[in-house]
């Protein structure tokens, strides 16, 4: 991807600092920023839930492992989940 120039305006003390950590972990401010900000943006975009994340909290204490072996839709869904494969994993049938 091809690179953009952004002018910033930091405390003298900040670029002192971030020149000497720059420095010493061998890495340019200019990538130290982009770090930075790629994290920053990361952050602020909501995590797309699961299903099973999703309704965890109105299924609390009403789901047990023996609904994961169901032979019906609900079992299906609920061996679909990473809670369902740790549980097929735990009785051997992953």
């Amino acid at each position: 991807m091809p690179k953009g120039k952004m002018t910033l305006s930091i405390d003298q003390a900040v670029i002192e600092q971030i020149s000497r950590e720059s420095k010493r972990e061998r890495i340019s401010i200019s990538q130290l920023v982009e770090d930075f900000l790629r994290n920053y943006v990361q952050r602020k975009k909501p995590k797309k839930l699961s299903w099973a994340e999703r309704t965890a909290g109105s299924l609390a204490g009403k789901i047990k492992e023996s609904d994961v072996f169901r032979d019906d839709r609900v079992g299906h869904i609920l061996r679909k989940t990473g809670w369902g494969q740790e549980v097929m994993k735990k009785h051997g049938k992953a």
